[in-house]
């Protein structure tokens, strides 16, 4: 059951950065790689994220710009919003 929700997942990452990468939104070189790291990666926070243990204590407002800088930073992006 898991192994079909992975395979769904990381076609939705896939398809969101093939479609990003064309717009010019990203700079991707290879997306079916950079869909499967990221989808591990999430994968990895899975249970210290259901556990609370990621930034625990800290407010969204202070937690969301880090989140956007290493996401953006790693598609490739500056996001000067956050």
């Amino acid at each position: 059951m898991r192994k079909n929700f992975d395979d769904e997942e990381i076609k939705l990452f896939r398809k969101v950065y093939a479609e990003g990468k064309a717009e010019g939104e990203f700079d991707i070189e290879n997306v079916d790689l950079v869909a499967d790291i990221t989808h591990y990666c999430i994968k990895g926070l899975e249970v210290p994220y259901i556990y609370g243990r990621i930034a625990h204590g800290m407010s969204e407002e202070a937690t969301k710009p880090q989140v956007a800088k290493v996401v953006y930073g790693a598609l490739g992006k500056i996001n000067k919003t956050f």
